[in-house]
């Protein structure tokens, strides 16, 4: 008879005694009973200190996923994609000379003193794919430095700032790299 009233899980009985029961956490036993074998196979959980055990095991690993969904989320948040920030019908084109290039995660950034295609003079700021994924695109830390003139066209910001996403960007020696996000339209590498 299983007079495992609070069973949790499932519990394969055939012939459990009272001088069976066990305060042991659950497991699998063999227990020989009038020269038979039987299986037992008790996931339950017996006891009220095993039951809080479980319960506290539980909960530890409900609140590391939740840390962890937490921590990640967090992550996907200081990441955004091209759609969310940039205007793909407001194509911009800046000539000038580099500022600073910061060869840095999640994305590398150009900073530009030019003129834009209207001949309006300003400071830009361009944001470029992942150093990882530039260097596939034939890039290297060291095309460009501070006062070398270089053309990029790329998408403009849509809060109207002079922020874009980087295209193309022309080099002092005539070479023509991509330089956007994976996402970027105009990608040649899709």
């Amino acid at each position: 008879i299983c007079s495992r009233v609070s069973c949790s899980a499932f519990c394969i009985c055939t012939c459990i005694r009272p001088q069976h029961a066990y305060l042991a956490p659950p497991s699998f036993m063999l227990i020989l009973h009038w020269k038979q074998v039987r299986f037992h196979a008790h996931l339950a959980l017996d006891n009220s200190v095993s039951r809080k055990y479980h319960i506290v095991r539980v909960m530890k690993i409900l609140l590391a996923a939740l840390a962890v969904l937490l921590f990640t989320a967090n992550l996907s948040s200081a990441h955004h994609s091209f759609e969310a920030e940039y205007d793909v019908n407001k194509l911009v084109t800046v000539s000038g000379i580099v500022a600073r290039f910061e060869w840095t995660n999640p994305h590398a950034l150009l900073y530009i003193n030019g003129n834009d295609a209207e001949g309006k003079a300003g400071s830009w700021k361009f944001e470029m794919g992942a150093p990882g994924g530039l260097e596939s695109r034939g890039w290297k830390k060291t095309d460009l430095h501070n006062g070398d003139q270089v053309t990029v066209d790329g998408y403009a910001a849509k809060d109207g700032t002079n922020l874009a996403n980087a295209r193309t960007v022309t080099l002092a020696d005539g070479r023509k790299l991509f330089g956007g996000f994976q996402s970027t339209p105009g990608n040649p590498f899709k």
